[in-house]
């Protein structure tokens, strides 16, 4: 249910500011090792800190998966800016700051980073 109203409020936002063109969710995929030291509870703070970088400008929901033999995160963003309504420009410099902030969220936990863009 919180997914359904998640989905209905991202394409209010999009609709909102006519984004219907291009893409409209980011979708992007943080994975642990299951040889890696980390909890459910642990992956659960890893997921709210790593939102942060996007939460004040983009609609964006996780969800840690534990479906796979290794945890995992899934992370589902608003291309449209619902303070602007800019359009997310997916560059690569953002990727790679965006890593960098999972990286010093990993650090403490002896973890790197592998995430699927």
């Amino acid at each position: 249910l919180l997914a359904e109203i998640a989905v209905l409020a991202m394409e209010g936002v999009t609709d909102a500011y006519h984004n219907e063109i291009g893409t409209h969710l980011r979708h992007s995929i943080l994975s642990f090792s299951p040889e890696d030291p980390i909890t459910i509870k642990d992956a659960a703070d890893i997921e709210k800190a790593a939102i942060q970088y996007y939460e004040d400008d983009y609609q964006i929901l996780a969800a840690v998966h534990t479906d796979e033999p290794h945890l995992h995160i899934h992370f589902v963003m608003n291309t449209t800016n619902y303070r602007d309504g800019s359009k997310y420009k997916g560059r690569k410099q953002d990727f790679y700051a965006f890593q960098q902030h999972l990286k010093s969220i990993l650090k403490p936990y002896g973890l790197s980073v592998n995430l699927q863009p």
